[in-house]
């Protein structure tokens, strides 16, 4: 898939289902505590949402998620969890989507 689609993929969900990605860590019923409780949220999260199959629409809602996730550490006062959850996004992208990833034809970056 292209960066570039991806990107507009990922602003077209923002866009259409605003709600859905506004408070993340509320939705989640936590309020920030700790950068780990946030990594294993995310992460059983990913295991529910990739749990039937992959798709792109699912691979972007994920990183959709892992932002809103990020705005919430932002607003709460936590900044530095921002690491935390970039780490445990790859640990997800790795476990669970990296292979079909790869069978898709991998990232492919526009040619600049």
């Amino acid at each position: 898939l292209n960066v570039v689609l991806f990107q507009a993929l990922s602003l077209e969900l923002e866009r259409k289902y605003p709600k859905l990605y506004a408070g993340s860590c509320r939705q989640m019923g936590l309020t920030v505590v700790t950068e780990k409780m946030i990594a294993k949220n995310l992460s059983n999260m990913a295991l529910h949402i990739f749990k039937k199959d992959i798709t792109w629409f699912k691979v972007a809602s994920f990183y959709n998620l892992v932002s809103s996730a990020a705005v919430d550490c932002v607003r709460q006062g936590h900044p530095e969890y921002l690491y935390g959850l970039v780490e445990a996004a790859g640990l997800v992208i790795e476990r669970d989507v990296a292979t079909w990833i790869a069978n898709q034809g991998g990232w492919v970056s526009p040619v600049m």
